[in-house]
């Protein structure tokens, strides 16, 4: 993007936060956008709005300890170096001075009733003379899932709440549902330490930082990260800084958005080839999300954690998207039975290490997920397995083939379909069926192994028709292909040649062999592979990947450059960079490289 696209996009979401109280994307990634507009444009007067309050200069921001602990030695004179630590609260900062009470250079004078002043020596209620700097919060431990706006509507985390019922000039509706927010100052919290005592010999102590941290966000106030700063003044001021920001401070922001839940149950989800454990939690949003859902990976990890129903855990969002439990604890002596039967055939499920598989051949369930996963591959959108159930129940169909025999009349019988969604899907249908590359048509046979990287290797090699009658002699010598692979293939070609057959049958194939890959740009920094869930969509990291001089590639091979990831070490390309020694970078890392 552009300045000025970059412009419009930063003042638009400003405006959601500012005025509407309806974010609609992260913190992370509002931070994204200001850091490629400060890279365009380092003076402009957009990336030095602080969300936090306008009338103070923003912190520059840091995300590892490593990062840290070189900042710390930047600033220490010597070994007495003083600084403190303190909590970077998610709330409005705000200033109070004799009954008035300011926000956003605002007068929010009139929710002063709805304030409990939370100082130095506890909660109390605001004295009517007097000076209080901090920032107005809702507690963390306040169910945000229960407090509605005036419009009915539910406030989506506890800073957007806050936000809400500040610049809302009727307070009614805050006071119907008892709520009270909560003026923290920013004397309340605050941990003094030396250079030597955290930094020995110039090594940050981490077991001494991890007490601080574990300290500060054991406290009730939503948190946006932890601040460390010169303790003496007049230093801090000698530091100086830039139009952005100060010298003397940093924002310490966590990498994973995290909270408290409680394991309510634990279910069985059903997928192409295995069964997934799913915890249902207690309702707990992080990053504006509400989160009631949060895979467990497979059975192996909830034998190993003993995960059980009724388990007080602690859940972060990987990369301020995917939802994970990092750690578990045990509330009670009894707890629930898990039940470990298959959710769409009943029968009881087989443990094969690291997951517990249905082994009932005629299971619909593992059908289901075939062919959503077909349907994707191919081309088919806008649909998810409700429409699936949807396409089962009333036609009875659990292939790919089967589907692409309905037409938009055949979709507008099932229930809820409308005509414009109708004639969407059916334009789709009819369109793969106009004209679809080979290497699609195999990738959408969902053949383990079988990917879409690997299809567009072996179509620029043979035809659909040649590979039906290779051996496995004849594949084990191709690149990436390997003995095992290569009886994973013919055996599922020869599973569904039915299917395979029909499909050749009902699509016009735009066959891709002989296609030679565009080799690398010699001015390329390399190539670079992203993986993982992130919270925009992968093009848009390629985009900034390509402008900083690396090439885009979506297979890690033993020459890739680069992997970049959001913190999960199960990935199996983060597994293969490992194996190759591939650089492997985290995204919120390399979204800061210069």
């Amino acid at each position: 993007m552009n300045i000025k696209q970059l412009e419009e996009l930063i003042k638009q979401h400003n405006e959601l936060y500012w005025e509407n109280n309806a974010p609609v994307i992260t913190d992370a990634e509002y931070d994204v956008l200001v850091e490629e507009l400060r890279k365009l444009s380092p003076d402009n007067p957009l990336v030095n709005f602080n969300k936090g309050d306008t009338a103070m200069k923003s912190l520059e921001k840091i995300y590892t300890e490593d990062e840290l602990q070189k900042w710390l030695g930047k600033r220490a004179r010597n070994g007495s170096e003083l600084f403190y630590i303190e909590p970077k609260l998610d709330g409005l900062t705000s200033e109070y001075r004799d009954g008035k009470l300011m926000t956003k250079n605002t007068d929010s004078s009139h929710i002063i009733s709805l304030i409990d002043y939370d100082s130095e020596i506890g909660v109390k209620p605001l004295p009517k003379k007097g000076y209080v700097r901090g920032e107005i919060i809702l507690l963390s431990s306040v169910d945000i899932t229960k407090l509605q706006r005036p419009d009915g509507e539910f406030y989506k985390d506890h800073r957007n709440a806050a936000a809400g019922i500040v610049n809302r000039k009727d307070i009614s509706n805050a006071m119907s549902q008892n709520i009270r927010l909560t003026l923290v100052s920013y004397e309340k919290i605050k941990y003094g330490i030396t250079y030597d005592a955290l930094c020995p010999k110039a090594v940050l102590n981490l077991d001494i930082w991890n007490k601080f941290v574990n300290l500060i966000t054991d406290c009730d106030y939503p948190l946006d990260g932890i601040v460390v700063k010169v303790a003496d003044p007049k230093y801090y001021k000698e530091l100086g800084g830039t139009s952005h920001h100060d010298h003397g401070a940093i924002a310490f922001k966590f990498k994973n958005p995290k909270g408290v839940s409680v394991i309510e149950d634990i279910i069985m989800s059903v997928g192409k080839r295995k069964c997934t454990p799913v915890a249902i939690i207690k309702p707990l949003v992080l990053s504006g999300c509400t989160i009631t859902k949060v895979s467990l990976a497979n059975w192996k990890l909830v034998k190993e954690k003993e995960i059980r129903i009724g388990d007080q855990v602690v859940v972060e969002r990987a990369g301020d998207v995917i939802p994970f439990i990092s750690k578990n604890t045990h509330t009670t002596i009894s707890y629930k039975l898990i039940t470990t039967s298959c959710p769409s055939c009943g029968k009881e499920l087989v443990y094969k290490e690291p997951d517990l598989v249905c082994v009932n051949q005629d299971c619909i369930g593992g059908d289901l997920k075939r062919m959503f996963y077909s349907m994707t591959t191919i081309g088919i959108e806008d649909i998810g397995m409700p429409t699936i159930k949807k396409l089962n129940d009333v036609y009875n169909v659990t292939t790919l083939a089967q589907v692409l025999t309905l037409t938009t009349d055949d979709l507008l019988k099932l229930p809820g379909f409308k005509q414009a969604l109708s004639s969407r899907l059916g334009d789709q249908i009819h369109n793969i069926k106009a004209g679809t590359e080979d290497w699609k048509i195999l990738a959408s046979l969902s053949i383990h192994g079988i990917g879409n990287h690997l299809s567009k290797d072996l179509m620029k090699l043979y035809t659909l028709d040649e590979l039906l009658i290779l051996d496995v002699n004849n594949l084990q010598g191709i690149a990436n292909i390997g003995p095992e692979r290569a009886e994973t293939l013919v055996l599922g070609l020869k599973t569904y040649k039915e299917e395979l057959d029909s499909l050749m049958k009902q699509i016009n194939i735009i066959q891709t062999k002989g296609e030679v890959k565009e080799e690398t740009k010699m001015d390329s920094k390399g190539s670079i592979c992203f993986t993982g869930k992130m919270s925009e969509v992968r093009s848009f990291y390629e985009k900034i990947a390509v402008e900083r001089g690396y090439t885009p590639v979506d297979r890690v091979t033993s020459d890739l450059t680069m992997l970049v990831t959001i913190p999960d070490w199960s990935s199996s390309k983060v597994k293969k960079a490992e194996k190759y020694g591939v650089k492997i970078v985290m995204l919120e890392d390399w979204i800061k490289e210069k």
